[in-house]
């Protein structure tokens, strides 16, 4: 009983770990392409849209 407690609670923290890590490289993809942008205008301002 111990034994597959241990298991299934390992098994919701993979979970949620996967989850959040998938928000958290949400959030860096939409934070990079964001400053890449911000950059390339920086960089070029008369670079064609």
């Amino acid at each position: 009983m111990f034994i597959n407690n241990i298991i299934i609670n390992q098994g919701t923290i993979t979970l949620t770990l996967k989850k959040t890590s998938a928000n958290i490289l949400k959030l860096f993809k939409s934070f990079h392409s964001t400053s890449s942008n911000t950059y390339n205008c920086a960089e070029n301002p008369f670079r064609e849209t």
